[in-house]
């Protein structure tokens, strides 16, 4: 049994508890492949075409850019409480950035980015229909994208290097 297919089992017994229907939209990557017996009664599959992947790339990169910046935040943060934790102490170590750690960050991060973030970046792609018919995403989620940006600028302030990259640099380094 794949690792998929017991994802997919393991939630569809979650599911149904809840007594709750879900439809889930994959990409036709081939992890995504259905052994031939599975019976999913709770979550209903449908595969995207591969020329649509280009089409709901905004979605990702939504998504994405909110995850990193959550991420990337809890990662500065870490860094400046490792700092904090040996000023004045000559004789200390900084401490290590452990995998637990970012265990941890991935963890907070991907809780961080809301409900609101993810619609919104479906909104974008033109496949679910925006409310306001008309293509602008609200202002609202704007300005909470520009704040996760700003907050980051100023925790990058704090580390104590010379020539800090922004905010965008620093989210964007490894695209």
């Amino acid at each position: 049994v794949s690792i998929w297919t017991k994802i997919l089992k393991d939630w569809d017994k979650q599911l149904s508890r809840l007594d709750k229907n879900i439809l889930l939209i994959v990409d036709g990557a081939p992890v995504h492949c259905l052994e031939e017996n599975i019976e999913l009664k709770y979550i209903r599959i449908e595969f995207l075409l591969p020329n649509a992947i280009t089409h709901i790339q905004p979605c990702d990169q939504g998504i994405i850019h909110s995850f990193k910046c959550f991420y990337k935040k809890g990662f500065i943060s870490n860094r400046i409480d490792a700092y904090d934790s040996i000023y004045n102490k000559p004789n200390e170590n900084l401490p290590a950035f452990t995998i637990l750690d970012a265990i941890y960050l991935v963890a907070n991060a991907w809780k961080s980015v809301t409900h609101e973030t993810i619609a919104n970046c479906w909104k974008r792609t033109g496949i679910l229909p925006i409310s306001n018919n008309n293509n602008e995403l609200p202002i609202q989620f704007q300005d909470i994208e520009h704040e996760q940006v700003d907050e980051l600028n100023k925790m990058i302030a704090k580390l104590p290097i010379d020539n800090p990259l922004s905010a965008n640099e620093f989210l964007h380094l490894d695209d």
